[in-house]
């Protein structure tokens, strides 16, 4: 579901916007195995949207950026914020900058 942390309106009346997903993940080889190795990271959504609200493009972080690249998670956690997504900015060349606070230097090239 999008929270709106961060959205984007274009003149064109297109739209991006930045949301999250509960998604359960077997995280057991990656961590300290605890008993139960399926637990819910926070995943970071990008959506665009045309001018009517059809989505045009979805971009998903555990589709691209391990959560085991966060640096400052509690891994003992039920509910792990891998990425807490904070914010983007279309570069010129379209790719997207991600602001991810647990994970360094984030970067979405559009496909």
């Amino acid at each position: 579901s999008e929270d709106y942390h961060d959205l984007e309106l274009r003149a064109d009346g297109t739209r991006l916007l930045m949301g999250k997903e509960n998604v359960v993940m077997d995280l057991f080889d990656s961590i300290p195995p605890l008993e139960d190795p399926e637990r819910a990271v926070i995943d970071c959504l990008l959506q665009e949207q045309d001018a009517e609200g059809n989505v045009t493009w979805f971009w998903r972080a555990t589709e691209h950026i391990p959560p085991t690249w966060c640096t400052h998670c509690n891994w003992e956690a039920s509910l792990i914020d891998a990425y807490h997504h904070n914010a983007f900015e279309t570069q010129a060349d379209g790719n997207i900058l991600l602001c991810l606070r647990n994970v360094p230097n984030a970067w979405c090239e559009r496909d």
